[in-house]
């Protein structure tokens, strides 16, 4: 919860003119019973402008974690409502503020279930496997710091510093769609080293059971085994912003491996 500033009123006494004056502001709110108005003073709030500065997501998980349990999510829907009249002055029932939350609640929870990989060779668009990329819901142009090669095998390989993986792949997708979406603001600073941009394109999938394992295979990533290639989660740029992206590196070049600067592009036949 963020800390009141100095101009926040000193709670008064209960019988005090000033406390009575306070208390029936907040009381004259559509929602506000009692037991929601000795809610919003345990929560620091004593007037209708303090009230339109707060958000209801903050005030319900707030009180959910003092008291030491989980809510009603009703309770939700009444900050919701009153924090709408204290803004507005529109007097809404708290049961109009249902429909919305959980209408947000199942956009969060299709956000989690969303896995992003980024990939810069063979699975981009026009590369060789590209077809088990086919479902993307998305295909946006992005960068990540390594240093990307050529292999003699005609394919690249990618080398992450080891203090830019976020966390390593498994063999459960949504659970790795699951730890993707708890990372939150990645950091993109330039690694220690001769590390580089490498530039590629970010793929957004929307069902990581479905989507995710095809490739894996395609890619040889074996969860627990020996493997060419491992996926790790790391931090990519967009025009729009940095996210927390899955990725395949290889841990250890073969002989022949050629660095290729920015960006890896298959080699023209003849």
């Amino acid at each position: 919860m963020r800390a009141r500033d100095d101009s926040t009123p000193k709670r008064a006494s209960s019988d005090s003119p000033d406390n009575r004056r306070l208390q029936d502001e907040l009381s004259t709110l559509r929602n506000v019973g009692p037991k929601t108005r000795e809610d919003f003073r345990y929560l620091g709030i004593e007037t209708v402008a303090q009230l339109a500065d707060r958000e209801a997501d903050e005030l319900y998980e707030h009180l959910s974690r003092v008291k030491g349990c989980r809510l009603d999510p009703c309770v939700h829907d009444v900050f919701s409502a009153a924090i709408h009249q204290a803004r507005t002055g529109e007097a809404l029932p708290w049961w109009h503020f249902s429909s919305i939350r959980k209408k947000e609640a199942v956009g969060r929870k299709a956000k989690r279930n969303i896995v992003r990989i980024f990939v810069y060779g063979t699975l981009k668009r026009g590369g060789d496997n590209h077809g088990c990329c086919a479902h993307a819901d998305r295909v946006e142009p992005a960068t990540v710091w390594g240093r990307l090669y050529d292999l003699p095998a005609g394919y690249p390989a990618l080398e992450i510093p080891e203090n830019a993986i976020l966390a390593q792949g498994t063999g459960d997708p949504l659970a790795d769609a699951g730890t993707q979406a708890q990372i939150r603001n990645p950091q993109f600073e330039r690694p220690e080293g001769d590390w580089g941009l490498v530039r590629g394109e970010l793929m957004t999938f929307a069902d990581p059971r479905h989507d995710l394992p095809p490739i894996d295979r395609v890619e040889g990533f074996r969860p627990g085994k020996r493997c060419l290639y491992r996926r790790v989660l790391v931090a990519a740029r967009t025009a729009t912003g940095i996210v927390p992206a899955w990725l395949y590196r290889m841990e250890k070049l073969p002989a022949g491996a050629v660095p290729v600067p920015g960006e890896w592009k298959p080699k023209q036949a003849g």
